[in-house]
């Protein structure tokens, strides 16, 4: 596709400050409720619809609980105004986590979350819950099942898909389904295989993209430790059933994969990335790419150029999103460059024997054993590569804010959070809009939740009366 220069004055409007100050400084308001704060570890969520309108999703609990029953706050905002609120409150004894949310290209939000027993968060009697923006009544995902971990939504265009990790009666191991959300009278199904009798495996980690056919592309681990097996499954073909297209991937010390389909339908890749622990051995990563259609019969896998004389140490597994010809990636490492700080590395691979050779596009200068991380990546009109990232301090402390965008700018802080920032983050990117969201601890140690877009910056409150 042919670029041209007048793609580099749109560069100007893009995100959170801009090649020029065409916004006042940041305004920043509180309405916060004393009895409640924001979840401090990244219970928040955002996605964007074509207007630009932000969709976000936050767990907000009471404070002073030893086991918190967090409720839900949706909120569509366009220029960070107060937008419609919307509350979603668990039962007693229950409480909602793992909040997560994505968009149409007709403007519907589809959002969904865990209903946990409020102290036992992490064990085998959640559930999966979601609801849509044009309906806002809460139901159960899967019906007769239980999630043990975060669900996650997958979309493209008016398709959507949600995905996540049941018990499937097990006492140790699970399995992955999908469900079809998009549709009106939707159905479930398995991603993974899902045996009879309990073989005490996980199927966790999952990471999901939609093919312009509709299709849905899962990846997911099994295993422990240095004994995790990536493995890939889909519906193309066969959109409303058990996937059959099952592949089996390397086996290593995997960190979460990431997935992404070009917007052509050209390739489908997973990045997999190896956090190898043993001293003086340095971390890898493969992109396996093959055709969405027909993932069994066609394609490769590229290694990511990355020399072991470097010394690469993962802080965390790959960010990626696909151009219509190659996989974007974004990921926080150590080297030899900085070899007691992290710096953000981003390439673009294509699917073919070419080299990918990662790059530095905003080295950062931090104190010892500070790290960039939590990168978030998306791609401008479906091309350029936009990263956002944290600084991560001791846990769970989170130090600034920041964004690289190409351009004259490049890469900036767009907000210093003086090692008050906590949690994680999240970005969003639809056509020329961005947008991200994090969270930030205030003086009387309560949360709030910052919301950056095209040149404008503020915070939301955690709760609004």
């Amino acid at each position: 596709m042919k670029r041209t220069l007048p793609w580099l004055l749109a560069l100007c409007m893009l995100l959170l400050a801009g090649c020029t100050e065409t916004y006042p400084p940041p305004a920043p308001r509180s309405l916060m409720d004393v009895n409640h704060t924001a979840t401090a570890d990244g219970q928040l969520a955002i996605a964007m619809d074509p207007t630009g309108a932000k969709h976000i999703l936050r767990a907000v609990c009471p404070t002073g609980a030893a086991n918190p029953e967090c409720t839900l706050t949706y909120e569509m905002t366009r220029q960070g105004e107060v937008g419609a609120l919307w509350y979603f409150t668990p039962a007693g004894g229950y409480t909602f986590l793992n909040p997560e949310v994505t968009v149409t290209d007709s403007n519907v939000a589809y959002l969904i979350w865990q209903n946990c027993p409020a102290d036992n968060l992490t064990g085998r009697l959640c559930s999966t819950w979601y609801t849509t923006s044009d309906d806002m009544s809460a139901h159960v995902l899967d019906p007769g099942t239980h999630s043990l971990s975060a669900p996650i939504l997958a979309s493209r265009g008016e398709t959507v898909y949600a995905v996540h990790e049941v018990t499937n009666g097990y006492a140790a191991g699970s399995a992955l389904r999908y469900c079809r959300v998009s549709d009106i009278s939707y159905a479930c199904h398995w991603v993974s295989d899902h045996p009879a009798a309990d073989d005490g495996v996980r199927r966790t980690d999952a990471a999901a993209a939609v093919s312009a056919a509709g299709s849905l592309h899962v990846a997911w681990l099994q295993g422990t430790g240095n004994a995790r097996t990536g493995f890939y499954n889909d519906n193309a073909g066969t959109l409303n059933s058990d996937m059959a297209h099952k592949l089996q991937m390397e086996t290593g010390p995997f960190l979460p994969p990431a997935v992404g389909v070009e917007s052509d339908d050209g390739y489908v890749y997973i990045a997999l990335s190896a956090d190898e622990k043993a001293a003086g051995s340095s971390d890898w990563m493969q992109l396996y790419y093959c055709a969405p259609a027909n993932c069994s019969g066609s394609g490769g896998v590229k290694a990511v150029d990355l020399p072991a004389a470097k010394g690469w140490y993962f802080i965390g597994g790959p960010s990626a999103a696909a151009s219509d010809d190659r996989m974007w990636i974004a990921f926080a490492t150590v080297t030899s460059d900085h070899p007691t700080q992290s710096d953000i590395y981003l390439a673009g691979c294509f699917p073919d024997s070419s080299t990918c050779t990662p790059f530095r596009p905003y080295p950062t200068t931090l104190n010892d054993y500070d790290h960039d991380c939590d990168p978030r990546i998306g791609l401008i009109d479906g091309w350029f590569p936009v990263v956002g990232w944290h600084i991560c301090g001791i846990p769970p402390v989170r130090g600034n804010v920041y964004f690289y965008g190409g351009g004259e700018k490049g890469g900036y802080v767009i907000h210093e959070s003086d090692s008050n920032g906590r949690g994680g983050l999240d970005m969003a990117v639809n056509g020329e809009w961005v947008a991200g969201i994090w969270n930030e601890a205030r003086p009387d140690e309560r949360i709030e939740t910052w919301l950056a877009f095209n040149a404008k910056m503020t915070y939301l409150p955690a709760v609004r009366r």
